[in-house]
């Protein structure tokens, strides 16, 4: 029996390229399956943008409103929005009124105040205007549709406030150095 030492410690190259090809095919696999399974679906937000663009077929489609519950939204909809543009206009207004003294030469601290309080004001405004309004399409539901509803809302008013740093003002970060 002449067997040779060398041969049979030394491992074979072609099975340490296979074995390495089986372990990278593995972890492959394992990467596109949790994407493929863990992935947050693209239409998380489908319900809350579809209320943004079009709440009448939200609230048909979704929440599952009648044709007469459809009625009396449609007319709820009109008045919160007569109510709440000229409130929108009055935050548009005080916004750049307080932007444009923040960015002057000589900022009146004291009327940035004033004026940050005024925005405050009519935002609390806006709120109470809004959460009626929720109040009163909440009584034309079924409690099957409130539940729909009250979770919807909870969605949309946590989105309502983005944490610090993810706010609109982000769109402006990439300029940030250039000058």
């Amino acid at each position: 029996m002449n067997i040779k030492p060398e041969k049979m410690n030394k491992p074979d190259n072609k099975r340490i390229f296979l074995l390495i090809i089986i372990l990278l095919t593995l972890v492959n696999l394992g990467f596109v399956l949790t994407v493929v399974l863990f992935r947050p679906s693209v239409n998380d937000d489908r319900p809350h943008r579809l209320m943004m663009e079009h709440p009448r077929h939200f609230m048909k489609e979704e929440i599952g409103f009648s044709d007469s519950q459809m009625e009396t939204f449609k007319k709820y909809r009109v008045e919160f929005r007569e109510e709440t543009l000229p409130l929108h206009e009055k935050l548009q207004q005080l916004n750049r009124k307080l932007v444009k003294e923040a960015t002057s030469e000589n900022p009146d601290s004291t009327l940035c105040f004033v004026l940050s309080r005024q925005i405050g004001d009519v935002y609390t405004e806006l709120k109470q205007v809004t959460s009626f309004h929720m109040m009163r399409v909440k009584k034309l539901a079924t409690p099957e549709q409130t539940e729909k509803l009250t979770k919807f809302y909870d969605e949309m008013f946590q989105n309502d406030i983005p944490p610090p740093g993810q706010g609109r003002g982000a769109r402006f970060r990439h300029r940030q150095g250039s000058e």
